[in-house]
């Protein structure tokens, strides 16, 4: 017989709750060790051990919940101790200030709701939450922390989430966030508890308008030297900025250092938190996205080629300097030639649009930027755009200024260009006259070149109006 089969035969006895109390705390011991905890004795002390969870408090429930919560780190033993009913009365022990029982508690509770919806179910009905609730106030910090990564556990069940016990949470999480002392496990937690709950359009919608004390702690954590805490608080932000009245409010200034700060860590996963916080501001708060370095570590991503962003958020960052450009021209100049040009392949017409605009006054203030263009495929998207009848105008405009230029003209870029604008002007879907009479000069001035005029087919005729 096992020293695990004689603790078996206490617990199930008749032997006093101190006695079984200690067998219990000396099973905390040898479930320690993987070998033992996977012996069948051990699965038979689990009914033994639940059974103690609802007797009268005493000292032996600690020594009980600690020995369970042993056991549970083998799934199947966790299987096990669920199926004889253990969450109902580890949720009871979550009253009173025993905060050293709540945190073995909360331990034995996370393990048993990871991967098992029925279990986190079974806690919310047991009044989980209201529990944590009653206690979190006044907890102290370490307990915070374990109560928050329940929570965390709880909410990553949409279900949960969206549920109006869980709403009861949003205040005294954000309240949880202002006290440093919790330290980067229990603000990555109760970030991501928020999250869960904030990232349905619904719930956000329960807890508008959204008090300022709130956001304070959050942006404060966008300078966390620890990663996870900065990219859970962009996150969290990106969030509560999907709300309107939210984006105008002068606290979001204070936001916006921090994530061109988080945005210019060439972290890849942090600038994607970052671009989405800041793209719902960017209308609202252009100038001082432009002000705090905003140009440059736009500019960076849009070039960022070793990880490329996804297209949607590169789309999004080129949304972001758009709104600069539009803002004021003042910082057309600011902008590299190379990521105005690559704003030409946007797939949203006011990005081409802020581009197109951008590259004529930058071309207009300092004509040897054309050649920077050209270098930088301006006139191939030029072309793409006139194929694909978008800003027809103005990038018809900005075309014929660049095959205006001598060196342009007598470079491989010009040879290319003969045909698609060809193309362009016999295409019946092109309606813009305007676009059709520069497209014509653009072909004038690629014509003023012999050689290439020479290498035109004599059959080919282009009707120009």
């Amino acid at each position: 017989m096992t020293a695990v089969d004689v603790l078996c035969r206490i617990l199930s006895s008749n032997c006093s709750v101190e006695l079984k109390g200690n067998a219990a705390e000396l099973c905390f011991v040898l479930f320690g060790n993987t070998r033992l905890r996977s012996t069948m004795a051990a699965a038979r002390c689990v009914e033994p051990l639940v059974s103690l969870l609802v007797i009268e408090f005493s000292p032996a429930q600690y020594s009980v919940v600690r020995a369970l919560d042993k056991l549970v780190d083998d799934e199947q033993l966790a299987e096990l101790v669920a199926a004889h009913g253990a969450v109902i009365p580890l949720v009871g022990l979550l009253f009173g200030r025993n905060y050293t029982l709540h945190e073995a508690v909360c331990r034995a509770l996370v393990k048993l709701g990871k991967d098992r919806p029925a279990c986190k179910m079974e806690m919310v009905k047991a009044g989980v939450i209201e529990s944590i609730l009653n206690i979190l106030h006044d907890a102290p910090d370490f307990l915070c922390i374990a109560l928050a990564e329940l929570l965390r556990i709880l909410t990553n069940n949409a279900t949960i989430a969206k549920g109006p016990s869980a709403a009861k949470v949003v205040d005294p999480l954000f309240l949880l966030l202002s006290r440093p002392e919790i330290g980067p496990d229990g603000q990555h937690s109760a970030m991501q508890v928020l999250i869960n709950i904030l990232e349905h359009p619904q719930c956000r919608a329960d807890y508008s308008p959204m008090p300022q004390q709130a956001i304070e702690p959050v942006i404060a954590l966008l300078d966390s030297p620890i990663q996870a805490v900065q990219q859970l608080s962009a996150d969290l932000l990106s969030h509560l900025l999907l709300e309107e009245q939210l984006q105008k409010d002068p606290i979001i200034e204070q936001a916006i250092g921090p994530l061109i700060h988080v945005l210019g860590s060439g972290v890849h996963i942090l600038q994607q938190r970052a671009i989405k916080a800041l793209v719902n501001i960017a209308l609202a708060w252009p100038n001082v996205i432009a002000k705090e370095g905003g140009v440059y570590e736009l500019s960076k991503v849009i070039l960022q080629a070793d990880p490329p962003l996804p297209h949607a958020l590169w789309e999004s960052a080129a949304s972001v300097l758009s709104s600069i450009l539009q803002y004021s021209s003042e910082f057309f100049l600011e902008v590299p030639v190379a990521v105005l040009v690559q704003l030409l392949h946007s797939g949203t017409e006011s990005t081409v649009t802020g581009a197109l605009n951008a590259l004529l006054v930058l071309e207009s203030d300092d004509s040897t930027s054309a050649e920077a263009m050209a270098e930088s495929g301006a006139v191939e998207a030029l072309l793409e755009l006139l194929r694909n009848h978008q800003c027809e105008e103005t990038a018809a405009r900005l075309l014929e200024t660049l095959l205006n230029n001598l060196k342009i003209r007598e470079s491989r870029y010009a040879k290319a260009a003969i045909t698609p604008l060809s193309m362009y002007l016999l295409d019946p879907q092109t309606q813009s006259q305007q676009g059709r009479m520069l497209a014509a000069l653009c072909l004038g001035d690629l014509f003023q070149n012999e050689g290439l005029v020479e290498l035109q087919m004599p059959s080919q005729h282009v009707v120009l109006w």
